[in-house]
């Protein structure tokens, strides 16, 4: 997966600051695609994807984008991996703080999982290094 790169076809829809969304028509191997957790559904057939811009399109273009296996690898792990990881340690953390109570134990882990989202959340509203898709032909 991490040499692995996908290549999709989109229409431009806005464009700007070095940055574009491209809706991209969904075909039958979006079901099994991992990269579908960067896209973002507007309705039954097409998908909106927030890219990097090194060619200034136009709205209307069409154009091939790519993403990166090893960003789908990382995207993954710090959506799923970590939390899952923080949420069984907390769990554990909790069982032997608080004499095995298995409901304050949970709350610990779902806590710090919950204090996990909201700073990914934050970091990404503030953070100028965004990983993102990539143009990479303007047809």
């Amino acid at each position: 997966m991490n040499g692995e790169q996908i290549h999709e076809n989109g229409i431009v829809i806005e464009a700007g600051e070095g940055k574009a969304k491209v809706k991209i028509i969904m075909s039958e191997s979006c079901e099994e695609c991992s990269a579908k957790i960067l896209c973002k559904p507007t309705d039954e057939n097409s998908k909106v994807l927030e890219v990097l811009d090194p060619f200034g399109v136009r709205q209307g273009d069409e154009v091939t984008i790519n993403i990166e296996g090893s960003d789908l690898v990382k995207a993954s792990l710090k959506l799923y991996g970590v939390p899952l990881l923080l949420l069984v340690a907390g769990i554990i953390l909790g069982l032997t703080l608080f004499n095995n109570n298995e409901l304050l134990s949970f709350l610990l882990g779902a806590g710090i999982t919950v204090i996990y989202y909201f700073l990914i959340f934050i970091l990404s509203k503030t953070s100028t290094k965004q990983v993102l898709p990539k143009i990479v032909l303007i047809k």
